[in-house]
């Protein structure tokens, strides 16, 4: 893997693979996550990905794309802790199998390029009936979001949870800023976004760095300087001592949903990812883990139990589907194998499938271009120079004891509680 500054705020990073017969391209601009541009940015990469000032429409795009050996391009709306991030990406005939040197590479990156500097316009902003469509589409895809009540209460969760931090605000934005976004409001932010924010530009395929270098800046390079420097950066908050936050609603539901958020306090170790991982994995990030066969299998109160972990937030976050009068039931339990864990309740077993199952998962991202690109992407942001096979490696390495100790900073912070109508808590 290298990395390399191609102008301020351009930065470029190539994985040379050659298991591929495809390679991939990522352009991803990156700005803080706030309430107020949210939706904006969410719908932002979608107009661009309609037209070009070369290529007007989408029929002329997909034109291109099938003209070169079918290459595939899609717009995208990220969220990596409280740093929203939209742009494009890519994946095309990887050229050491072509037969020779045939400027596809080029040609993917020019057009990128152009979508995010130069897109179609008319009058000087962006295109009407673009903005319209997708502004409706988003609208859409923010109500198909809470239609899912599993998604519905973790997002209530981490709303509540954070609600005076900028991680509260979801990744597609609220429904009530996304009406307001019109021709002018957007083509407004596309050229604050664009001079203020800076871009990752990843590479993942068979071509020599230097090429994929000059490609990138050839193609960024149509109104340069134009990008901020910047990476925005995740504010991370101690735990509290205060008791923890209860919201619950109620829909009439065969299955409620119980969300719990966890805040971990920082500690003096400065990189502590690894233990933090598999801590995860050993509480519900695992089919191996305690919540899945201590809680879901053995006791039988919950359809489903399961823990996410996002490093850069230092949050940790546990989904469950439960009857509804089970509520008391299941917390007790979720909240026992914590403190199991707390006090060193973790058997050999537990350690070592918690740690084969990252090592094998790590090993399968190195497998698939779509997922060697996200969690690039995540490691560039936690500052993890690293492989995943390599940051396996690490978490392989984790003691029983960094463990507990990282259990021992977890505290619960806000539990949301989607009940079936009309039934008991």
């Amino acid at each position: 893997m290298e990395t390399i500054t191609i102008s301020p705020g351009v930065r470029l990073t190539v994985i040379n693979e050659l298991k591929f017969k495809t390679a991939c391209l990522s352009m991803n601009v990156l700005s803080p996550l706030k309430k107020e541009t949210a939706a904006l940015n969410a719908v932002l990469p979608y107009v661009l990905r309609r037209g070009t000032a070369s290529k007007p429409d989408m029929q002329t795009i997909e034109a291109f794309l099938d003209d070169n050996y079918g290459a595939r391009l899609e717009a995208f709306v990220r969220k990596r802790g409280e740093i929203q991030i939209c742009g494009f990406y890519s994946d095309f005939a990887d050229e050491a199998f072509l037969g020779g040197e045939t400027g596809l590479l080029e040609r993917m990156t020019d057009l990128m390029g152009e979508m995010l500097l130069s897109p179609a316009t008319f009058g000087g902003r962006l295109r009407k009936e673009y903005v319209d469509t997708e502004r409706e589409n988003l609208i859409a895809d923010i109500r198909a979001s809470l239609n899912d009540k599993r998604g519905y209460a973790n997002l209530s969760l981490i709303q509540n949870m954070f609600k005076k931090e900028a991680y509260g605000v979801p990744k597609l934005g609220r429904e009530l800023e996304a009406r307001k976004i019109s021709v002018a409001t957007l083509t407004r932010h596309y050229k604050s976004l664009i001079a203020s924010s800076p871009v990752e530009v990843i590479y993942v395929g068979a071509e020599n760095p230097r090429r994929v270098a000059a490609a990138v800046k050839s193609a960024l390079s149509a109104r340069a300087p134009v990008f901020g420097a910047e990476i925005p950066q995740t504010s991370v908050f101690g735990v509290s001592s205060a008791k923890p936050k209860f919201i619950r609603e109620e829909m009439p539901l065969k299955q409620a949903k119980l969300s719990l958020g966890y805040r971990i306090e920082k500690d003096a170790v400065e990189n502590d990812q690894p233990a933090l991982t598999v801590m995860n994995a050993i509480f519900g990030g695992a089919v191996t883990s305690k919540l899945f066969r201590e809680v879901r299998e053995k006791r039988g109160l919950c359809y489903y139990a399961s823990s996410t972990v996002d490093r850069m937030k230092r949050a940790m976050f546990v989904s469950c589907g439960i009857d509804t009068g089970k509520y008391d039931e299941a917390m007790e339990a979720i909240e026992a194998e914590l403190r199991a864990m707390q006090n060193g309740e973790i058997t050999d077993e537990e350690l070592e499938s918690a740690k084969s199952f990252i090592v094998g998962a790590m090993y399968s991202v190195e497998d698939s271009l779509p997922a060697r690109e996200s969690v690039t992407l995540n490691f560039l942001l936690q500052g993890l120079d690293i492989k995943p096979s390599e940051f396996g490696g690490l978490c392989d390495l984790v003691t029983k004891e960094e463990v507990v100790a990282c259990a021992r900073r977890v505290q619960l912070d806000t539990v949301f509680f989607l009940a079936g109508k009309g039934e008991g808590k």
